[in-house]
């Protein structure tokens, strides 16, 4: 009866039963317990810093997959692996090794209930200094949902000068990869905001891409 209440309190969601019953085994709490502690709320608040602080980075940079390195910097953790480890057992991450990506539904819940907005222009500058220091090379390619996601929040922000700066420095990578679609968004992208930023030589660059 207590495994039927959780599942209809959680409306049946595989993945929301999952991460509520492998919290009760790792707290040693009932299935009962559990039932009774299935506000999303409460389970974001009972994270430790350092949890929250590695889902943070995951959900500034879209929720992934995101490469362990980058991973790295975008969160306050000094080795982050650990906690990625504890994180997955619990049904919070996907391991992708070596890249870690949110549950789905964990997104939602954190763009709902935290603050973004710095984090996130953290992983911008991350990402645009990092894509402009490795332009061409494959493993930009590889990171092209944090880039476009980034991207997209960079331009609907104002940030116009940031999202050229990533798209120009994303795109060779992307086009050598044979990611046409990726590449052709990101042209898009940097064609808006360059019209927008009155950068007239982007705006070329932008045409002669598209």
């Amino acid at each position: 009866p207590d495994a039927e209440r959780l599942c209809e309190a959680l409306a049946g969601h595989p993945w929301r039963i999952r991460e509520a019953v492998a919290r009760a085994l790792e707290e040693g709490r009932s299935v009962a317990e559990a039932a009774r502690a299935l506000d999303p709320a409460d389970m974001l608040d009972a994270l430790t810093s350092g949890e929250r602080s590695v889902l943070t980075g995951l959900a500034a940079a879209g929720g992934g997959p995101v490469g362990l390195a980058h991973l790295q910097e975008l969160s306050a953790v000094e080795d982050v692996e650990p906690v990625l480890a504890d994180l997955e057992r619990r049904h919070l991450v996907h391991s992708h090794s070596p890249r870690y990506s949110l549950a789905a539904p964990l997104q939602e819940e954190i763009e709902a209930r935290w603050d973004l907005e710095k984090p996130r222009w953290h992983a911008l500058v991350h990402y645009r200094d990092w894509s402009e220091r490795n332009r061409g090379e494959p493993a930009v390619a590889e990171e092209r949902p944090a880039l476009l996601g980034l991207l997209r929040w960079a331009a609907a922000t104002g940030n116009d000068g940031d999202a050229v700066r990533l798209g120009v420095a994303a795109d060779p990578a992307l086009a050598a990869a044979g990611r046409f679609g990726s590449w052709g968004e990101a042209v898009e992208v940097v064609l808006a905001s360059a019209r927008r930023g009155g950068d007239a030589a982007a705006e070329g660059w932008a045409l002669h891409q598209r």
